[in-house]
């Protein structure tokens, strides 16, 4: 367990405090990327870069982009960023709330 109140933290605690900061700062732009573009009467734009049809829902690590839906980066020739061209180490995907 990490006290970050303790005068001087472990050094597995910087390890998880750092996590908890990348965590946090993806889940902001990934409630940048699903929301309003300026101009826009309630039109979100979180449409995949690649199919331009389906949502985005995943986060693409390190680089941090959510700018695709899981069914077109699983289909990427190479784990490549479409954005940045960054490699993807990792994918998380995001789930999102259907409304009636």
């Amino acid at each position: 367990n990490c006290n970050m109140t303790e005068t001087i933290p472990s050094p597995s605690c910087f390890g998880q405090e750092q996590e908890r900061r990348e965590f946090e700062r993806l889940m902001g732009e990934a409630l940048n990327a699903t929301g309003l573009k300026d101009g826009q009467d309630n039109q979100p734009d979180n449409t995949c870069v690649i199919c331009l049809n389906q949502p985005r829902n995943c986060v693409l690590l390190y680089c941090g982009h959510v700018c695709c839906c899981f069914r077109c980066y699983q289909a990427l020739p190479q784990p490549r960023c479409p954005v940045c061209r960054q490699a993807i180490i990792r994918v998380v995907q995001l789930l999102t709330e259907v409304t009636s």
